[in-house]
């Protein structure tokens, strides 16, 4: 008697630990997920500013450049005048 009332009580627990097993579990696998996805967002935002940083350095070398040739042009032209 004791034993078939308890056999309900029993199965509700079990089922309430297994909920709580699968709970855990997509909690697990949505925290890993969106740690993934970081991870990657982080990954390409600094490739893009590499990405960036390099372009800019090559624009600062072409107006460097343009700008000593533009003076030594200037230098020789002027000496040559002379």
């Amino acid at each position: 008697m004791e034993a078939s009332k308890l056999q309900p009580i029993n199965k509700d627990k079990e089922r309430m630990q297994e909920a709580s097993l699968k709970a855990q579990e997509l909690s697990d696998s949505f925290s890993k997920e969106t740690e993934r996805k970081l991870a990657e967002k982080m990954e390409v935002i600094q490739e893009n500013k590499h990405a960036q940083m390099l372009a800019k350095q090559e624009r600062l070398k072409e107006h460097v450049c343009m700008h000593y040739h533009k003076n030594a042009i200037g230098l020789y032209v002027t000496a040559v005048v002379k």
